[in-house]
């Protein structure tokens, strides 16, 4: 996952899921005040001064970000691990009961809007959605790659971005459900979690004219932008690097931060100045 942070200063073991979160800065009061400073030592340190303030604040986020996807995966494998599901019954009302204890604190602590047992073959055998949500049980998910990766790994999966049926861009996180003493899968748990309702706990994803955060999938899929047209396509890709002219300073970064090193950047963009700064996930 890529996490980045951007300000622009016209006035100054899982698998792969989100490989950048990009932080901008737009900061039209610092750089008002900036140009109306004489001594460029001074300028400088103020400079540096958010600089460092959007470094820390990136690898801050990127961190709560990781620490509740964290928590999400943990209590998929607690929903494993009952002895319910550990026994094969996956799609009583027993289950289903228990399904909703872990499915509430998921739906109101993270966005979740989904929550499923799907069987070895990938057919949705028990499923929960928020109210006013469709829900999908009988549904055969096997085509899905996050379905596959976890039967074929018996791993946590973090899914690549994926547009729903009802048009929202969306993650799937999911669990294998392995029978501890035999060791035989069983099928998985998984959650799907809304880019939009999930991310815009963390800072503003709506206001290109404030600081704002965005973040890219392992494919550099963006799911949150400011300018919505932009969610649901590559970073690399034709459009994008159209209305960015194919900014080569800006790419760079993002290819750093994509390989999994944190990296800022300073270059000129439309209007004005800007700083971003990205932190992998």
């Amino acid at each position: 996952m890529v996490f980045l942070k951007f300000a622009d200063f016209k006035g100054i073991r899982a698998r792969g899921i989100i490989a950048v979160i990009v932080i901008a800065s737009v900061s039209y009061g610092v750089f008002f005040y900036l140009q109306n400073i004489t001594e460029n030592n001074i300028r400088n340190s103020l400079f540096a001064q958010q600089e460092q303030r959007q470094v820390d604040s990136t690898k801050a986020i990127s961190e709560d970000i990781k620490s509740d996807f964290d928590s999400i995966i943990s209590r998929l494998q607690g929903l494993t691990y009952s002895i319910y599901v550990q026994q094969g019954d996956l799609s009583s009302n027993k289950t289903n009961k228990l399904m909703n204890e872990f499915f509430l604190p998921l739906a109101t602590s993270f966005g979740v809007d989904r929550l499923a047992i799907l069987n070895e073959n990938g057919t949705s055998v028990n499923a929960l959605a928020l109210k006013g949500e469709q829900i999908f049980t009988g549904t055969n998910f096997s085509f899905r790659n996050w379905v596959k990766q976890t039967k074929s790994t018996l791993a946590p999966v973090f899914s690549s971005a994926y547009e729903g049926v009802d048009g929202k861009l969306r993650l799937a996180l999911t669990y294998p459900i392995v029978n501890r003493e035999t060791g035989k899968y069983l099928g998985l748990v998984v959650v799907l979690v809304p880019t939009v309702e999930f991310f815009q706990h963390y800072g503003n994803i709506y206001n290109i004219n404030s600081q704002y955060i965005a973040v890219l999938d392992s494919n550099s899929v963006q799911l949150i932008h400011p300018v919505k047209r932009f969610v649901g396509t590559p970073f690399f890709g034709h459009y994008t690097q159209q209305i960015t002219g194919h900014n080569t300073v800006l790419n760079n970064l993002i290819q750093t931060v994509m390989s999994g090193k944190p990296d800022l950047a300073v270059y000129n963009f439309i209007n004005g100045q800007r700083l971003n700064t990205g932190y992998p996930l």
